[in-house]
């Protein structure tokens, strides 16, 4: 990575007391990271926070330490009782230092999901009003996080216009979830391809060709082996063509492949050989 490139991320979604433990905030200092957006909460409808505010409280210091911005990353559902629970627990644990509040709108963000409002376009501008009142007087940014597909990364996006930064992910894997595989030369979901596909949707979100919201890539750091290639080059070919972007950030999901319990080691050389 060059002296301009965006800074690299890590979506950390390994246990608290694995992140908290000896040397693992050192080796992500080690591996270049500048951004870690702590998974604080788990997917669904409901509000199921996984971190205590204690443990919060100990991560952001040791993150501010080592000089490595902090996000705080949640999994807020359309329903008003969700998003209650959810931006107290923010409101409660953001004056520790986090840089940003990220929001991942994916399979829970959708109308079947909804409770307390008359539509999605209600819960959105709930969702967003509840945030912004958090970073009120705080230099702290709003961010989501959502997939090509989805209503959020689209002209239709109603929360997506709202925040300061947006992680598109640009998850190029050679076996998808559910058990297809995938042809490295394919023109939508193989190296390079997908992220030109994921990152020209992003661009149909209102304001984000304008630079506001800022555009970011999120990376795969899991199932980068095709036959034929070796894991460096389809992520070598992956970060390469999300750089033709101008970007805020690249971030990879996520670090229980990087250095946690199901680590690979390739990713973790990957971002050694970036230094």
């Amino acid at each position: 990575m060059g002296e301009n490139s965006p800074p690299l991320g890590l979506w950390i979604d390994d246990a608290p007391t694995t992140v908290l433990g000896p040397g693992y905030l050192d080796e992500l200092k080690a591996l270049g990271i500048k951004t870690a957006a702590i998974m604080c909460s788990a997917p669904g409808s409901g509000w199921r926070p996984t971190w205590t505010a204690d443990q919060i409280a100990r991560v952001c210091g040791a993150l501010i330490a080592r000089d490595i911005e902090v996000v705080l990353t949640t999994w807020p559902s359309p329903r008003r009782a969700v998003i209650d629970e959810c931006c107290g627990w923010l409101e409660a644990v953001v004056p520790w230092g986090a840089a940003a509040l990220e929001v991942d709108l994916e399979g829970q963000w959708k109308p079947v999901e909804m409770r307390g409002f008359d539509g999605l376009t209600e819960a959105a501008a709930y969702l967003v009003a509840r945030l912004r009142a958090i970073t009120s007087g705080r230099d702290v940014r709003l961010e989501l996080t959502t997939h090509p597909w989805h209503t959020e990364s689209s002209p239709r996006a109603l929360v997506a216009p709202h925040v300061d930064r947006i992680l598109e992910q640009a998850y190029s894997i050679h076996r998808r979830p559910g058990g297809q595989v995938v042809e490295w030369d394919d023109k939508r979901l193989g190296p390079g391809a997908h992220q030109r596909f994921a990152l020209d949707d992003a661009l149909g979100v209102p304001g984000v060709a304008n630079g506001r919201p800022r555009l970011a890539a999120g990376l795969a750091a899991w199932s980068q082996v095709w036959p034929g290639h070796e894991p460096a080059e389809a992520m070598d070919t992956a970060l390469g063509a999300a750089l033709d972007y101008e970007l805020a950030e690249v971030r990879l999901w996520s670090s229980k492949w990087v250095l946690g319990a199901q680590s690979n080691g390739y990713s973790a050389a990957w971002l050694r050989s970036l230094q």
